[in-house]
């Protein structure tokens, strides 16, 4: 029996997962590519071979149905025979709805969405080009070609998409239980095609594309180019996305039995981000308290007073202090006069409205207009980066193929954020400086574009792959043995490192003057005598950092001064005594440097049995892990010959290595073939998948500074597909059950318990990095998902879905509950001022913003934490907030093939989205203090969007050489209005929501594509 081993001769399997073995093995498959490919193909030239079993071809995909898939073993598989769950949109989809990125596809999949649509504030959306959701959890398995990428996807060059929902220890070990996005691009082809596609958008945004397919040498050599450039309005402006990409691909097949293919993409992206949700309210107090005393904003504005701060509540809430002594007192002041420095040290400004939990909540919906955006690009970003794969496939013989495959990535982040400027502020002092010469400015709105931040990031990913198939048909090779069945082995071995550094910077002048500004603002800037770069201070406290204040005319939509942080610098050293830089700072938000490697075995068994009609797959995968981090910490970081605070950059950070292990993970899964070739059912099968998954601790601490714990997750899918018609018509109905244990993203307002626990003499927190601090929580998600896909006719396509699914959390924030029960005492404790001796309660003792920013007493922050805190647990086997549990979808189109409509196209897609939960009423505690009410939550109205789409097609046009289509896309019909994200509530009214986040929703959209292939 033809390659049969013996157990005792089989492979340690230790240890070939290391490093040492992998290497070899890989120079064994090499030198086996370059010979005996060649001698096979000599000695079987007579012999055909099919694709190989380690590719799909989407040319063989048909309208929106897809036949085979590699996502359930690696392996070609019809998508029948497995049991994922999965949503495959081919190029004919994305072609018809115009989609062109994963997050304008995400829409359309089952139990799944875009996470600045599920999450609160989107804070994703700063950092992450790529932002889907599934089944209520992030997803971080964002792949191409079955490789992991940071490069956010796009359509350019992608044959097709595939949303695998839940988890698949064959696909991916470490990694999120919810699923996994993987895009294929398109290799070199065998056939000369050409195409260039023009899309424009109302908005003004333009794409151009173009794709050249040539074939060098018949059925050996062929090469693919494709480029697009993208300049992308966003309709909330003035935001804008522009891309440049390049690709190219090279398909070399000396021998029918051996393959060689190169693939490789640049990219450069740049965007600024969108604030999606309505601006954040800190003037309608002001306006309210004036209208109330019968003045207008101006009359109601107090006299400025260099010497004195406006302590909280002081002078009513809608007064508030730019910043106390030290602070972030120098600003550059854009009005409409021009740039001007001004010393703001104790600025009255407006102060900002409160919710419980001391949220700032949205301006009301009519405020401003939607479209506008009162920080203009101020939060921006620069992606740059490449990839590049390399494939070689031989089939040895009938039964064994072989793959080896690398790929190389590096991407380059560059973002510039300013976190206060999504908050509109009005001017509340009536003079300037000297309490006398009246403020120009009083009663005008303004924005803080303040916080100078950058954050610079180099990721690289390495990969080298080893992958072999074995196919064995007891049937064809034995007489007897058929009832064994047929039965392919996989077995794949992968060596990978990702490393990742970056480093925070702030804007600062690094050679600040020490004369008066001018002759109302008396100090320079920095109140503090020991200037900056004179003498070290012994941390940072933003006395020299840039701040731009913009002031905004509302009715103009005019912004004055600069807002895209390129010009920031420039604009600044326009001042004498400005020296502007970007410093690297390890007091801000810290540097950091961390690599791991793994190295990956992997064993796929799946078998067919009686016919084919049984067909089960069982998978085993280890990841033998090592965790490199930075030697560095604190003061370690600190640049020996710059001032205190300056960091050394996180490239030149040495790494050693935190910790070793080797998780496994398993999935298994049978499908049953139930009815086969049924009169029009085509096959009735059920199916059964259950998969392990692991996740490796993140970046970052327990507020308790202890590791974040690694994540361990379970997933059980199973349900009935089916097809009819000659597979025309084809579905799934899948039941699932994920459960995941600590799930490390509960972020309970930074958890900046050091601002508590310092005056309290508490030095657990001392050196807590806010920003990286994080507490664990599991995780529950069931529910359902039905979808359809269906080619009625040639020229009408379709696919509908609905699903519902519920995620429930568990064991919620366990040590940010710990920290509260040891230390609530301490925290709000009645101390010394350490300046004065007085003793003071928490509603009178400041613990931030004494060096910039609003001023916070240790009550308030307190407040903020712990109603964060319980939101959070009230969220414990109840209602997750903002979680639309059912959703339907439905995609059609429909091609004129004749008659007097011949040529042209129509379709229409529809998804709708039911209520969600936004907050929770409040309840009274014996100790007087209002908290969240489990059994009260607030919701939101269901979302509906229709679009629509209108097309013509000419083929054979310029001299019969050239095929021309043009489609108008409408999305949006009738637009959605704006919808609370998150509400909460006041003490004086614990049953009456208000929203404290509010999404702008979505304007109607038009989009026209012209495409011309030849």
């Amino acid at each position: 029996m033809k390659n049969k081993q013996d157990p005792a001769s089989q492979p340690n399997f230790a240890q070939i997962r290391s490093r040492k073995n992998l290497t070899g093995l890989a120079l064994v498959l090499c030198t086996g590519l370059a010979t005996g490919s060649v001698a096979y193909a000599q000695d079987e030239d007579e012999e055909i071979f099919e694709l190989s079993p380690f590719e799909v071809n989407a040319e063989e995909d048909r309208g929106y149905e897809a036949q085979n898939t590699l996502s359930g073993t690696r392996l070609n598989t019809s998508t029948k025979d497995i049991g994922v769950t999965m949503t495959i949109l081919t190029e004919k989809f994305m072609e018809d709805l115009a989609v062109n990125s994963t997050n304008q596809m995400v829409d359309f999949t089952p139990g799944s969405e875009v996470e600045t649509t599920q999450g609160g504030e989107g804070a994703s959306q700063v950092y992450w080009g790529d932002n889907p959701r599934i089944r209520g959890i992030r997803v971080e398995n964002i792949v191409r070609n079955q490789f992991k990428t940071n490069i956010t996807a796009d359509s350019y060059n992608a044959g097709r998409f595939e949303f695998s929902r839940g988890g698949n220890s064959i696909l991916f070990g470490i990694g999120d239980p919810s699923g996994l996005v993987n895009r294929y691009t398109n290799d070199a082809i065998f056939a000369d095609t050409n195409r260039y596609r023009f899309q424009i958008d109302d908005e003004g945004g333009t794409r151009h594309e173009l794709n050249f397919n040539k074939v060098l040498i018949e059925d050996t050599l062929a090469a693919r180019v494709a480029v697009m450039h993208e300049e992308g309005e966003n309709w909330i402006k003035p935001l804008f996305q522009d891309q440049d990409r390049a690709y190219a691909a090279i398909t070399y097949k000396p021998a029918e039995n051996f393959t060689l293919k190169f693939r490789a993409e640049h990219f450069d992206w740049q965007r600024s981000i969108a604030s999606y949700g309505i601006h954040q309210d800190a003037v309608t107090p002001f306006i309210d308290a004036a209208a109330e005393a019968g003045e207008t904003v101006e009359e109601h504005a107090i006299a400025r007073n260099y010497g004195w701060w406006i302590a909280p509540g002081a002078n009513g809430p809608e007064f508030n202090d730019w910043g106390y002594t030290g602070g972030n007192s120098l600003v550059l002041i854009n009005d409409e006069t021009g740039p001007s420095p001004r010393n703001w040290l104790n600025k009255v400004i407006s102060g900002p409205a409160r919710v419980a939990g001391n949220k700032n909540p949205s301006l009301p919906t009519d405020f401003l207009p939607r479209d506008f955006n009162i920080f203009g690009n101020s939060n921006f970003q620069d992606f740059q980066g490449h990839n590049i794969q390399g494939v070689a496939q031989w089939k040895v013989n009938e039964y064994i193929d072989l793959e080896l495959a690398a790929n190389d990535e590096e991407v380059k982040y560059d973002f510039m954020i300013n976190w206060g400027a999504n908050t509109l502020y009005l001017d509340a002092s009536s003079t300037l400086n000297d309490g006398v010469t009246p403020n120009p400015n009083v009663g005008k709105y303004f924005v803080r574009n303040d916080t100078g931040w950058r954050y610079k990031q180099n990721r690289t990913l390495k990969n080298l792959r080893a992958t072999g198939s074995l196919q064995y048909d007891f049937a064809e090779e034995t007489d007897s043995l058929g009832w064994l069945g047929k039965h392919n082995v996989a077995v794949l071995l992968e060596q990978s490192e990702a490393e990742h550094r970056w480093d925070s910077l702030w804007l600062a002048n690094t050679t600040p003057n020490t004369t008066p500004v001018d002759a109302l603002d008396t100090a320079a800037w920095s109140f503090s005598p020991e200037n900056w770069p004179d003498e070290p201070r012994n941390g940072w406290n933003g006395a020299n950092l840039i701040k731009m204040i913009n002031y905004v005319d509302l009715d103009t939509q005019t912004i004055h001064g600069p807002t895209d942080p390129r010009e920031f610098q420039a604009y600044a050293n326009q001042f004498d005594g400005i020296n502007a830089e970007w410093v690297p700072s390890y007091n801000a938000i810290a540097p950091a440097a961390n690599r791991e490697d793994v190295d990956t075995f992997l064993g796929v068994l799946q078998s067919r049995f009686f016919d084919n009609r049984l067909v089960t797959t069982f998978g085993w995968r280890v990841d033998s892990r090592e965790d490199y981090d930075t030697t560095w910490q604190g003061g370690d970081w600190q640049d020996e010959s710059k001032p205190a605070g300056w960091s050394k950059l996180a490239a030149d950070a040495p790494l050693a290595l935190q910790s070793e292990d080797d998780p496994d993970t398993i999935s298994r899964g049978a499908n049953y073939h139930l009815f086969r070739d049924q009169g029009k059912l085509d096959y009735l099968t059920l199916y059964v998948q259950e998969s392990t998954t692991f996740g490796s601790n993140a970046v970052g601490v327990l507020p308790n500074k202890d590791a974040r714990p690694n994540t361990t997750g379970d997933t059980l899918n199973y349900g009935i597909k089916f097809g009819a018609f000659d597979n025309r018509i084809s579905g799934v109905l899948t039941i699932f059950d994920v459960e995941v244990e600590n799930k490390g993203d509960v972020n309970l307002q930074w958890n900046n318990f050091d601002l508590l626990g310092q005056p309290a003499g508490i030095d657990l927190f001392e050196g807590l990095d806010p920003s990286t601090t994080r507490d664990s929580r599991d995780l529950v998600s069931k529910g359902w998902e039905f979808q359809v896909n269906a080619n009625i006719t040639d020229n009408w396509r379709m696919m509908f879905s609905f699903d519902n699914f519920e995620t429930e959390f568990a064991n919620v924030a366990p040590v940010t509950g710990q920290i509260f029960d040891m230390y609530s005492s301490d925290f709000l404790a009645t101390l010394p001022n350490p300046e004065t001796g007085e003793m003071e309660g928490p509603d009178v003792r400041i613990v931030s913003g004494a060096d910039g920013g609003e001023m916070k007493t240790a009550q308030q922050v307190y407040d903020e934490i712990y109603f964060a805190y319980l939101t959070e647990k009230a969220q414990e086997g109840s209602r997750t907030l903002n979680e639309r549990r059912n959703k339907f979808v439905m995609v059609t189109s429909y091609d004129f093939r004749d008659g007097p409509f011949k040529g042209f196209g129509i379709g229409a897609d529809v998804i709708w989205q039911d209520d969600a939960a936004t907050g929770f009423a409040l309840k009274q505690l014996d100790n007087g203090s209002w908290v969240p009410d489990a059994d009260k939550p607030f919701f939101t109205d269901d979302l509906l969007r229709v679009g629509a789409t209108l097309s013509y097609r000419k083929e054979n046009v310029f001299k019969d050489r050239l095929d021309w289509k043009v489609q108008l896309n409408i999305r949006n019909i009738g637009k959605v209005d704006p919808y609370v994200v998150r509400h909460s509530a006041v003490s004086t009214a614990p049953d009456t929501p208000i929203a404290w986040y509010t999404n702008r929703g979505l304007p109607t959209q038009y989009v026209l594509t012209n495409t011309f292939e030849w």
